[in-house]
């Protein structure tokens, strides 16, 4: 059995910090060392390695550079996988404005200490990447490509 079989398959779409889309899915493990349960997209985009592999729906493998990725977009990971996880204890509204003009609105969730609970906190926190949900759908942001912020509460 090849190294794919192993992977769970979740279907995204990803805006490229050029403003290109594409659409496959990503191979998530169905373990990893650093919580219960299966890889989320977030475990994927914080790993160390610069790219992750992505499969086309015509069945090709391509080879995406995280730098490059300004969002990917997809259904929100069960509640015990991703919220739970991060501990989140409350969400800030926000709207941010990508470099390629792009703007999302939606539900940052806090899960600093309440000291540190303001939106600037929430654009500042460790990682690259950054959860926002939004009508359903789960946005991971590169935060090297936001342009802009601000919170709408």
């Amino acid at each position: 059995m090849s190294e794919w079989g192993a992977t769970s398959r979740l279907r995204v779409g990803v805006r490229l910090a050029d403003g290109e889309q594409v659409a496959g899915e990503l191979h998530l493990q169905p373990l990893v060392s650093h919580h219960s349960g299966p890889e989320t997209p977030l475990d994927l985009l914080s790993r160390r390695e610069p790219f992750f592999p992505m499969t086309f729906p015509d069945g090709s493998v391509r080879f995406i550079g995280k730098a490059q990725v300004a969002m990917v977009i997809c259904d929100p990971m069960p509640p015990e996988s991703e919220l739970d996880r991060l501990g989140i204890t409350e969400f800030v509204e926000m709207e941010i404005g990508l470099v390629d003009g792009t703007i999302c609105r939606g539900q940052v969730g806090v899960t600093l200490p309440p000291t540190r609970s303001r939106p600037i906190d929430c654009l500042n926190a460790p990682g690259e990447f950054m959860v926002v949900w939004n009508d359903g759908a789960a946005l991971y942001i590169n935060r090297a490509c936001i342009r802009i912020a601000r919170p709408l509460e």
